[in-house]
């Protein structure tokens, strides 16, 4: 039985103060972590995060670089833990994971980090967990200093024919915070009935915990996301949260199109679609293959778009993702200007090469679209709602 975690914090802006440092107990010590089982190959010195507290950090730097901690050898842990930590600001989203010893992800936690630097996570299953995996879910780096669980379990050594398991049965717990960040992807367990079909949708999570119905794979592989990031939730979890509209096209990624009829739009942020007039214009916007962006969207998903006006010259529409001659990203704004973004945040949104549009040269780039500086992350580009 899941149990559901809501934890809600106000965001302030204070200074981020360092820990201070204090000096741990012989008992102490025992129970933090002992050992790296895993890190992300942009996770910087992962040792630091081992043993007691002493201000040398493990970093983590960039979007779903991960962490994994283990409690040590012979070694499990019950109970809550204590992570001390450093970030440099309040927007970092984190998502930490117990796992037991058979590679089972027992309990999930994700959310913005709490201010401060120690923070308490509570593990509220009786299973015991033996990794704990920790991923910046953000572009803002997340040091780790130390971390500590409150209980140990000591894995008994026994001759082979004595030895017995420390659990006999293993069930399963399903775990799920009721307040997962924005575009948390969401869907039942599987029936194995094929003649049903509620097991099969997935849903994209807004910033106010509702659910969209992402309607076909065009428009989940539109925003990069994998099957890999889908968290089951039960019936109770599911019908919890209000059912919105269906999640549309992403702006920047394919062209539609509805079959009765041969105009192509362009989708803008806000499921804006814009008639692009002429072949020409497409071409000289998405290059020769631009047919290749085309899509066909069912009539009965086509009424939730707005229509805007027809693009009739060769400027990019709002939420386009450029790449110049040099492979310079830029991100087209709704005011037109045009945004430089590096490979840190390209990387962030996922942005996948064959949405990156090239057609207009460096030159007709600049005068279409005049420079605005460096972008900043906005979770309003990398999610629908």
């Amino acid at each position: 039985m899941k149990r559901l975690i809501s934890t809600l914090f106000i965001l302030a802006l204070v200074a981020v103060t360092l820990p201070s440092v204090a000096f741990a107990t012989e008992g102490e010590i025992t129970r933090y972590v002992m050992a790296v089982q895993d890190a992300h190959e942009r996770v910087t010195n992962p040792e630091s995060a081992l043993g007691a507290p002493d201000m040398r950090y493990a970093s983590t730097d960039v979007y779903d670089a991960s962490l994994t901690l283990d409690v040590g050898e012979g070694r499990e842990a019950l109970g809550n833990i204590s992570l001390f930590y450093r970030v440099t600001t309040f927007v970092a989203n984190i998502s930490i994971e117990f796992i037991d010893a058979g590679n089972t992800v027992r309990h999930t936690v994700s959310q913005l980090v709490p201010p401060g630097t120690v923070w308490e996570i509570e593990y509220p299953v009786e299973t015991p967990y033996k990794f704990i995996r920790i991923t910046n879910k953000s572009i803002e780096r997340i040091d780790v200093d130390a971390l500590r669980v409150a209980q140990i379990i000591e894995s008994p050594t026994l001759p082979e024919e004595e030895a017995t398991p420390i659990i006999e049965e293993v069930v399963e717990e399903e775990s799920y915070t009721t307040t997962p960040p924005r575009g948390t992807l969401v869907k039942l367990a599987d029936d194995w009935n094929d003649d049903t079909n509620n097991d099969k949708v997935i849903y994209v999570l807004d910033a106010d915990n509702n659910r969209h119905m992402i309607p076909n794979e065009t428009v989940f592989k539109s925003w990069g996301f994998s099957f890999d990031d889908v968290t089951v939730v039960g019936e109770g979890t599911l019908s919890g949260m209000d059912l919105l509209s269906p999640a549309y096209i992403r702006p920047g990624s394919y062209l539609v199109k509805i079959q009765v009829s041969s105009q192509v739009y362009a989708v803008e942020p806000g499921g804006i679609i814009r008639w692009i007039e002429t072949e020409e214009v497409a071409s000289r916007l998405y290059g020769d293959s631009w047919a290749n962006r085309v899509v066909d969207v069912p009539e009965t998903l086509f009424s939730q778009y707005t229509y805007g006006t027809p693009i009739r010259e060769a400027v990019y529409p709002a939420g386009s993702f450029v790449k110049d001659t040099s492979g310079v990203m830029f991100y087209i704004g709704v005011d037109g200007l045009r945004f430089s973004l590096n490979q840190r945040l390209s990387e962030a949104y996922n942005i996948s090469s064959e949405f990156a549009s090239s057609g207009l040269s460096i030159p007709e780039l600049a005068e279409r679209h005049e420079g605005a500086g460096s972008f900043r992350w906005t979770e309003s580009l990398r999610w629908p709602y």
